[in-house]
């Protein structure tokens, strides 16, 4: 029994787990640490990034994953950029998603690599 319970207790924690990260598109062509940037957040829910951003077709997890290479790892202790190179850059605690992902496209674009990357996101 306490074998079951064990693997049961396994089983949910590596479950939960997979529900608050969602990968990102990978960037192959890079000789960084990672091919993905990964933003640790403290918010709850996936859903709170599928709203619209700024004026474009793209939600907030699109622009993220997709456009911006950018894993979102969601109920962390902070909000937190990872870069490609490994580098974490604190970010504000109290922000909605939409603030959020607003800051780290600024800061993407701010960025050698990430420049490019938001150029292509068409906004209207």
């Amino acid at each position: 029994m306490k074998k079951t319970y064990t693997l049961i207790t396994l089983l949910l924690s590596i479950f939960s787990y997979g529900q608050d990260f969602y990968q990102a598109k990978e960037k192959k062509d890079l000789n960084f640490k990672y091919k993905t940037r990964t933003l640790k957040t403290t918010l709850k829910k996936i859903n709170e990034f599928e709203v619209k951003y700024l004026n474009t077709n793209y939600s907030l997890n699109e622009i993220l994953r997709e456009k911006l290479h950018t894993s979102i790892h969601l109920n962390q202790p902070e909000n937190i950029l990872v870069t490609y190179g490994g580098s974490a850059i604190n970010l504000p605690k109290n922000l909605n998603s939409v603030e959020l992902t607003s800051l780290v496209v600024e800061l993407i674009g701010n960025m050698y690599i990430g420049q490019s990357e938001v150029r292509k996101i068409n906004i209207k």
